[in-house]
């Protein structure tokens, strides 16, 4: 699917990064097991589908990854699927 934002050049999202804000660099934090990068769904796994945000827990100890879970694109709209996201 393209986004209404533009082109896109590969298959993205779908995994969470650690940036090490001191270099900039990018390292896989949280990722589905397969060779490529794409939903769980999608490899027939247990896995995320799609994170969109994190939040630390103020002991510092645990980290929260939000997922909003399965969307499909069904005659130009943006369909989710009920209960697929998870926290």
């Amino acid at each position: 699917m393209t986004p209404t934002t533009g082109e896109m050049t590969s298959h993205g999202g779908h995994k969470v990064v650690a940036v090490d804000l001191a270099t900039g660099k990018l390292q896989d934090f949280m990722t589905n097991e397969g060779k490529e990068n794409r939903q769980a769904s999608e490899l027939g796994i247990k896995g995320i589908e799609r994170p969109v945000g994190i939040r630390l827990s103020p002991d510092g100890k645990s980290l929260n990854v939000i997922d909003f879970g399965i969307m499909k694109i069904m005659s130009g709209s943006v369909v989710p699927k009920e209960k697929s996201g998870v926290v």
